[in-house]
């Protein structure tokens, strides 16, 4: 429910649910409109516009809630406070990622860590339940790291040959196909098969669901467990 609250409890909300609305139905108008050869960039410029617009204004509305959440980071874990970790873009291009750290063990570098070698306190996995470690990589989205909505960004360990090459077609997502259909109770091979399948299907439609059904999974904290360490490496 925490993140329900964080949205809905002030009226600015009003302005992300309008630029959903805009994006969806006027993206979809000039899409329909123009020739076929021009769709594809049409789509990629209003998916972008819409990135930076609901980010900007998500990161406004929640500015006292990350100022609390960085005071409370800093009195449970202490410092650091972030968590930064190398992780594969579009194009296979290497960049940060920036999120809340919620380990118990001083890891800024980001270095990979296997299931069995993490210690996460109450207070870490409350945060991992509701995703709210993942408040900052709304930056990411802002400088065009990231997408809200897209396969989620592998870490540099993580690949080799069994990954699609065709996954790294566009920009990495906040959420994903993947993450609405189990997340960490898939196998790779399933994850990567909807990563491809919504990469083959990309649409308004398509990633208006996917932001809906993301958000009633936060409000719930399901499938917020980590992988398994038999189901770690792809």
């Amino acid at each position: 429910m925490f993140w329900f609250f964080i949205f809905f409890s002030s009226p600015v909300w009003g302005f992300v649910f309008a630029e959903v609305i805009v994006w969806y139905f006027f993206g979809s108008f000039f899409t329909i409109l123009s020739p076929k050869r021009y769709r594809a960039n049409i789509f990629f410029y209003s998916k972008r516009g819409l990135d930076i617009a609901v980010s900007g204004t998500i990161l406004l509305i929640i500015a006292p809630f990350f100022l609390g959440m960085m005071l409370c980071n800093w009195i449970v874990l202490g410092s650091p406070i972030f968590f930064v970790q190398q992780r594969i873009g579009r194009y296979q291009k290497k960049f940060c990622i920036i999120k809340f750290r919620s380990m118990c063990q001083k890891n800024p570098s980001g270095v990979l860590m296997k299931p069995e070698e993490v210690e996460i306190s109450c207070y870490g996995a409350f945060i991992r339940s509701y995703s709210l470690d993942e408040v900052p990589s709304l930056w990411n989205v802002i400088r065009g790291d990231l997408s809200l909505v897209g396969p989620r960004p592998l870490v540099p360990e993580f690949i080799n040959e069994r990954v699609p090459l065709q996954r790294h077609s566009v920009r990495p997502g906040l959420t994903g196909l993947a993450q609405i259909k189990g997340r960490n109770f898939l196998s790779w091979s399933q994850k990567f098969s909807y990563d491809l399948e919504y990469i083959q299907h990309q649409s308004y439609t398509l990633d208006v669901k996917i932001l809906l059904y993301t958000l009633r999974i936060l409000c719930s904290g399901e499938n917020s467990q980590l992988a398994c360490e038999e189901n770690f490496f792809p």
